[in-house]
């Protein structure tokens, strides 16, 4: 170990045997010489010593760039270190990328290193990344390589989705089955999700009565772009933490940030209950352009060269919930923050993740709920998806809603359970299984209600009586029922052609006591009309159709 000391001892003695000489003892002519030895570390001395793309699991990227976790285990400053990665896998010719790492390098310092190169990947393959270091005049061969695994997922099946509007809510019903995570769009196109999960309440209406359901596809950027977003700010090593808040499970996969002093940072994401769900360590190295010496807790001032550099942070918040991102520092890191007031909050794509705010309190006003307004912390242009492999198109979800269909004097709902018949808007009494038998003319619907409580409703089914035993002597099949009449009657015809029906009943005084109009399509009619205040008696039914009229005797009975 450099730094340590260890005894070095010589022994020479005159003998013909090398057999017996030993360290301790005694001999006849000879010599002993003690030396203290002290281990060096080597000035010179860069290693690899992680292929991050392997720990981060399976990767679904079409084509990967590998990133190196590069150290100096010498003594002096380093830079310029050659990179020589090699991919390969059976059956597939190795692909070699030599690249260069052009920063700078205090000794322990680590970095990770992302080549410009990529390799194209195949689905389902594992692949073997070897990735060596070829800095001149390094003694140490040892550590200069490290070999790790990428394994490339494979897209799941289109998943199965169904969509209903649900009158009870005045929202759309989505769901649906799949390997992964749903999110619905309103496009096949669309960046920003509707809603998430395998059920979603939507209040975004469909577009052609149409949505779209796609499995593990959803990816954007949030936050501010950059530090000159707003007006000012500093580095420091800063205890506040961000808030985050997400509808479904997300992966930050990547964040810029601007150091202000190289060391260590660790971020830990928490949820409600304080337990921790992800963290990653990384080792900055300082982005700010000037020399200021750092005196923490003093905040350095802003560079405004300072361009930043995008970590890795493949942080993942593993369901829909609320989260708090923290930092700790070591070995001397500072991170950069805005403050404000800093317009924006909260920066969100949907409903799916938004930066809602972070932990800062006034000293001044700890009540002060807006505080945390005035400040923007660390990850700035961050990059968001979804874990998984994302599905390969989206599939189209139609708005369903029950069907009602007649069978000679049945209705029929297609849903075999949760049914409500309506008549003219009002639930009928009892009517609850799939099918119904009118017992007049009207308006009818059905309402199903769902499992999950959601109630759909069917369009308005036209329904009209046909009369079993039409009267022959009328050419119109007029019929009347029941007869005598109580409180109401039914008067059923056949239309022979779309036309004004103006109908009457007339008392045997010839005073019309009930009349009404409406157009009628050709084919069967029917209409029920309330009896229940006419004076037991007898009347005539009058039908006009254009220019003919037709009459029916009719008994009232109450």
């Amino acid at each position: 170990v450099p730094g340590n000391t260890t005894l070095l001892r010589i022994v020479l003695v005159e003998t013909s045997d090398a057999a017996t000489i030993s360290p301790c003892g005694n001999y006849a002519k000879g010599e002993t010489q003690d030396y203290r030895v002290q281990f060096l570390k080597p000035a010179v001395d860069a290693g690899a010593i992680a292929i991050l793309n392997g720990t981060d699991g399976v990767t679904c990227d079409k084509a990967v760039a590998v990133t190196v976790r590069l150290k100096n285990f010498g003594s002096a400053v380093i830079s310029n270190i050659p990179v020589k990665v090699t991919v390969s896998a059976p059956g597939i010719t190795p692909v070699v990328f030599n690249e260069t790492y052009t920063g700078t390098l205090s000794p322990e310092e680590e970095t990770d290193f992302t080549l410009s190169g990529q390799f194209n990947t195949v689905t389902g393959t594992t692949y073997t990344v070897t990735a060596v270091t070829g800095l001149a005049n390094d003694p140490i061969p040892s550590n200069n390589s490290v070999t790790d695994s990428i394994t490339v997922g494979t897209p799941p099946q289109a998943p199965s989705a169904t969509g209903f509007y649900c009158v009870n809510t005045q929202a759309y019903q989505l769901s649906g089955t799949g390997d992964g995570q749903l999110f619905w769009y309103t496009s096949p196109k669309a960046t920003v999700p509707v809603g998430a999960g395998s059920t979603a309440t939507v209040t975004t209406p469909p577009v052609n009565n149409q949505y779209y359901a796609g499995l593990n596809d959803f990816s954007g950027r949030l936050g501010l772009f950059n530090k000159n977003a707003s007006p000012t700010g500093g580095y420091n090593q800063y205890t506040s933490g961000v808030r985050i808040r997400t509808g479904a499970a997300i992966t930050i996969e990547s964040a810029r940030l601007y150091v202000g002093t190289p060391g260590r940072v660790t971020f830990t994401a928490t949820n409600d209950n304080g337990e921790v769900v992800a963290t990653v360590r990384l080792n900055v190295t300082a982005t700010r352009t000037t020399s200021t010496a750092a005196a923490f807790p003093t905040e350095l001032p802003d560079d405004p060269l300072d361009k930043g550099k995008r970590y890795t942070l493949n942080l993942l918040l593993p369901a829909a919930g609320n989260y708090t991102i923290t930092p700790t520092f070591e070995a001397g890191a500072s991170l950069y923050r805005n403050r404000g007031p800093v317009s924006g909050y909260p920066f969100a794509i949907g409903d799916v993740i938004k930066i809602a705010g972070n932990t800062a309190v006034s000293d001044q006003n700890s009540a002060d709920t807006s505080y945390y307004r005035n400040f923007y912390y660390y990850f700035y242009d961050m990059e968001v998806r979804s874990p998984g492999c994302a599905s390969t198109q989206r599939v189209v979800v139609n708005v369903s809603k029950p069907t009602i269909t007649q069978d000679n004097d049945m209705l029929k709902s297609n849903s075999g359970e949760g049914n409500q018949w309506f008549l003219n808007g009002v639930a009928i009494d009892g009517a609850t299984a799939a099918t119904y038998i009118p017992l007049v003319s009207g308006n009818y619907k059905v309402q199903v209600t769902l499992n999950t409580g959601c109630i759909t409703e069917s369009d308005e089914f036209k329904y009209a009586l046909a009369a079993k035993n039409p009267d022959k002597n009328s050419e119109i099949g007029l019929t009347l029922f029941p007869v005598p009449a109580n409180d109401n009657v039914n008067v059923v015809f056949v239309a022979k052609a779309d036309d004004l029906m103006k109908l009457s009943l007339v008392n045997t005084s010839g005073v019309v006591v009930y009349q009404t109009s409406q157009k009628v399509t050709a084919g069967n009619f029917s209409i029920n009309i309330n009896t229940a205040n006419q004076l037991p008696g007898t009347y005539v039914l009058r039908v006009q159709l254009g220019q003919k009229q037709y009459g029916h005797k009719l008994i009232i009975a109450h």
